[in-house]
Parts: structure tokens; sequence; C-alpha cells
């Protein structure tokens, strides 16, 4: 699996939640919520340390992250 952050994403992300090189932001599996990938599931964001990486990617300094146990959704 790749990610790829767009530069306006990577706008967005900075100025929502204040990010700074260094920095970490997490997608993660939320139980409820709406979404067409799996019922009864949603995508979570939070800016959060590493565990265990299934997947990543760094931009401007910042790593954007899906924890291995997360890669299902």
């Amino acid at each position: 699996m790749n990610m790829k952050v767009t530069k306006g994403a990577l706008d967005w992300y900075k100025e929502e939640l204040d990010l700074e090189t260094g920095d970490h932001v997490r997608f993660f599996v939320r139980y409820g919520g709406c979404s067409n990938v799996q019922k009864g599931f949603s995508l979570g964001i939070l800016k959060d340390l590493p565990m265990n990486i299934g997947t990543s990617t760094e931009v401007e300094g910042i790593t954007f992250f899906i924890e291995e146990s997360d890669l299902w959704y």
C-alpha cells in the first residue's frame, strides 16, 4: 500500500492540526460513523506517535502513517 499526501492536503492538515516538522499524523479505523468502505466504520485522524507502522509517507518533515492493525480498512 502506498500513501500520497498532496500539497493541498498537507496545507489543510498543517492548519487544522497545528502541525510542525517532526509531527506524526495517524489515520485509523473508528467504530461508527458513515463510510462507503466498510459499513459501521469510518476514518479517524489523530496527531499521534507510531507504535507499529504498516505504511507511511513523509512530506515536509511530517510523517503520515497507518498502523499495521488498521491496514485492513
